[in-house]
């Protein structure tokens, strides 16, 4: 579970990287709707006619809103396409631990939590520029 948390985020990340943000959001838009889709193949969950028509409405003005400078290449979609099946199947397979375990959700996030830092510790140097990310300035103010 926690390589699967962890891969949604670094493919979301990566997919901004290589796409426009315009593309990136409208690819976002698609993520409620891939749930949706993942529910019905593999747990057989319906959903009423009323909730799949807003749903429509909703995905219709989030690529009407988005849809202004939407530049499009290869690897970004690829990208972007592996992030939302990955962001899918987490939602869908997080949803059915927490329901196994009787867990509230942010529960089942704490569990998993160490280990995802563990694998985002691996997979990030993978694929980010990782002297560029410890050049960065970060300071805490802890003053009030």
């Amino acid at each position: 579970m926690a390589i699967v948390q962890s891969s949604s985020i670094l493919l979301g990340n990566l997919s901004l990287g290589y796409n426009s943000v315009s593309f990136y959001q409208i690819v976002k838009v698609l993520v409620t709707p891939s749930i949706v889709l993942c529910e019905y193949v593999w747990l057989g969950k319906r959903y009423s006619r009323e909730t799949l028509l807003s749903l429509e409405v909703l995905c219709t003005g989030g690529f009407v809103a988005a849809a202004s400078d939407v530049e499009i290449n290869l690897v970004g979609t690829l990208v972007a396409l592996a992030g939302l099946a990955v962001t899918s199947f987490g939602w869908v397979s997080l949803t059915e631990m927490q329901r196994s375990l009787t867990c509230h959700p942010l529960q089942s996030l704490w569990y998993i939590s160490s280990a995802m830092s563990l694998v985002m510790a691996i997979e990030v140097p993978l694929v980010d520029n990782v002297a560029a990310l410890a050049s960065v300035n970060v300071s805490w103010p802890l003053a009030a």
